[in-house]
């Protein structure tokens, strides 16, 4: 939980407005694109906002969260509800069978949506046809997703200058001094917290059960204690830097 990249308020307003779009076009209920909200936001800070440093400026900013929050969704969705596979009428259907069903049962849509996005692509069957498909699929109510992309390539590394490396190891090492004083200083609730978090790996649910709390309440929590053990490194290193 390094600092990493500080988000200016333009930031911070743009990632909420490509949430909210991402969600809806996910049709996620009002109660799940909340839960998935708080979780972006998180994830986004327990990186110390590492996706907006490597922003590489060959698209609009808008498009490129876009695209790094649709993953988190695919993410959430299948740490929810596991991997998406085809039923078994699907698979003895065929190829048609299966992405009508992919598109009903993972992405959100209706039966007729699915079928007339089906409709317009190369090869499709006549309308017909994919009705019969349609009215013979046991659709599965809720959604479900396939695992997420390797992201993609960020790029060859750059030169490392070793005299800058030495330095920012210091300031790494200062910075690890100060996370531990201020971990220090929070309660013992908070400290188990970030322990199930960040050093055992325990999903949110997971330390919610664990704390006797509601993932919602928690998911506010956890941001609240890491936006405050970031300032409290950033503030520090930014009154020792030279004017």
């Amino acid at each position: 939980m390094s600092p990493g990249y500080e988000p200016s308020s333009a930031d911070l307003t743009l990632l909420s407005g490509v949430i909210a779009s991402v969600a809806r076009r996910g049709r996620l209920s009002p109660e799940d694109a909340a839960d998935f909200s708080q979780s972006v936001h998180l994830r986004f800070l327990e990186q110390s906002y590492e996706p907006l440093a490597r922003f590489a400026g060959r698209s609009s900013l808008r498009t490129y969260l876009t695209v790094v929050v649709h993953r988190l969704l695919l993410d959430w969705r299948n740490a929810r509800y596991g991997k998406w596979r085809p039923s078994a009428a699907a698979a003895r259907l065929g190829p048609i069978a299966i992405a009508l069903e992919r598109l009903v049962t993972r992405d959100g849509h209706t039966a007729d949506e699915a079928a007339a996005i089906l409709a317009n692509r190369p090869g499709a069957p006549d309308d017909r046809t994919l009705q019969e498909v349609v009215e013979t699929l046991p659709f599965r109510p809720r959604p479900r997703v396939v695992p997420l992309d390797e992201a993609p390539d960020a790029g060859t590394a750059a030169f490392v200058d070793p005299v800058e490396a030495a330095l920012e190891a210091d300031r790494q090492r200062e910075r690890e001094r100060l996370l531990r004083g201020a971990v220090a200083k929070l309660s013992a609730v908070d400290r188990q917290i970030l322990e199930l978090r960040f050093e055992r790996g325990l999903t949110v649910s997971a330390i919610a059960t664990h704390v006797n709390v509601s993932a919602k309440v928690l998911y506010r929590r956890l941001a609240r204690l890491v936006t405050s053990l970031r300032r409290g490194v950033l503030e520090p290193e930014a009154r020792n830097e030279p004017a």
